[in-house]
């Protein structure tokens, strides 16, 4: 494989995780185990706009600067999702959000209660991915948008098929924005891993990029969102769709047409990217690495969460303690089992090469560098909204 040299190399360099922890690991629990934020924690910042990230419909995400516990002075800038549904149900989409540490940047979700006085409301909270800065230089990282970017492309803004992804692999056009590893994280991040997992939404707005400065082309991808996902209609007795979210050739394709497609070798298709996609993607949905990413989500939230130290344990515990966070494990690992052993089947003796991994004869002038990424740090701003 390359300069990679084994496909374990090649993995830990597709595994990007910089993303700094948010500030709200220093704030305590309510009766539930969500991170407690009241009136004072929070304030308003102003949403970015040069880039149009959180444009339409995520207009309705609240930036807010999280207060320090241990600097009072210190802001840190965060986003906020209300959920306007029963608390079971906010819970479990808390949950399912633990789906973002699977991907190959991961991205913390915290469940918080913002208690107002008269009410509560319950979400998820997520550190500002338009507000980092490199931790060693101290400058600011370039963020934009999935649908943002492809519009300057020109491409459509939304990526419907796997075709469509190959095809703007093989115009190039692609290659002159984002770096090969990009490339890879982003078909891991908008279809291979939504549609091993079950997840319904994996839209283009929900997909941030960050530039590598010395290249100049984006190098990490990150996605934001994970809420909608099969597990949630299961668990309100809802049977879904027997279909793949984003198929060869369109959303939401019939299994069996998906997998025709495969027998069939479509001559459209080049099997052997697609398979070393697979082969990727199978590795980030292993046993081992799902039931380590959603953990690791269990430990940043409510671990460390002591329901004896109230006097009324609340009866919803039960929704968000650890055998909760294993039931949703135990179900995107069963999902994404059957997705690949359905692929895998259908697939038979194609051989499988990493994407980029070597200058073979499909991408002549594609290869992932065996080269480190920058680490992150949050800006910081002060209670007026100003950047200190």
């Amino acid at each position: 494989m390359g300069k990679i040299g084994c496909f374990r190399e090649y993995i830990n360099q597709i595994r990007t995780d910089v993303l700094p922890k948010s500030v709200i690991n220093e704030y305590g629990y309510n009766r539930v185990g969500q991170y407690l934020l009241r009136q004072g924690d929070l304030q308003k910042l102003s949403v970015a706009t040069e880039n149009c990230l959180y444009g339409h419909e995520k207009a309705s995400l609240d930036r807010v600067g999280i207060r320090s516990k241990f600097e009072p002075e210190k802001y840190l800038p965060s986003y906020v999702k209300y959920f306007d549904d029963t608390i079971i149900t906010s819970l479990e989409k808390t949950i399912a959000s633990s789906a973002l540490n699977i991907y190959p940047t991961p991205l913390q979700v915290y469940g918080v209660t913002y208690e107002t006085g008269s009410s509560n409301s319950l979400g998820v909270a997520t550190i500002d991915l338009n507000g980092l800065k490199c931790a060693e230089s101290g400058e600011c990282v370039d963020s934009i948008r999935l649908d943002v970017l492809l519009n300057k492309i020109g491409f459509p803004c939304e990526i419907g098929s796997y075709y469509q992804f190959q095809e703007m692999i093989k115009s190039g056009k692609l290659g002159d924005w984002l770096t090969p590893r990009a490339i890879v994280q982003l078909g891991l991040s908008k279809i291979f891993i939504p549609n091993a997992i079950g997840e319904t939404d994996p839209n283009s707005s929900n997909v941030i990029l960050l530039k590598e400065k010395s290249s100049n082309k984006y190098d990490i991808v990150v996605r934001i969102d994970a809420e909608k996902n099969e597990y949630l209609l299961d668990s309100c007795g809802v049977e879904s769709e027997n279909v793949v979210t984003t198929g060869f050739l369109g959303m939401n394709e019939p299994l069996l047409e998906y997998l025709n497609i495969i027998k069939s070798r479509d001559a459209r298709i080049d099997w052997e990217l697609f398979s070393g996609f697979v082969s990727v993607a199978k590795d980030f949905c292993s046993r081992s690495c799902i039931d380590e990413a959603v953990t690791k989500s269990y430990i940043s939230n409510p671990h460390k969460f002591d329901p004896n130290t109230f006097l009324r344990p609340s009866d919803y515990i039960r929704y968000y303690d650890s055998q909760a966070f294993a039931d949703f494990s135990e179900y995107a690992i069963g999902k994404s089992k059957n997705y690949f052993d359905n692929i895998l089947n259908s697939l038979g003796g194609v051989a499988f090469e990493a994407p980029f991994a070597d200058k073979y004869s499909g991408f002549l002038n594609m290869c992932i560098d065996s080269k480190d990424c920058r680490e992150f740090v949050q800006c910081v701003y002060d209670k007026t909204g100003m950047e200190i």
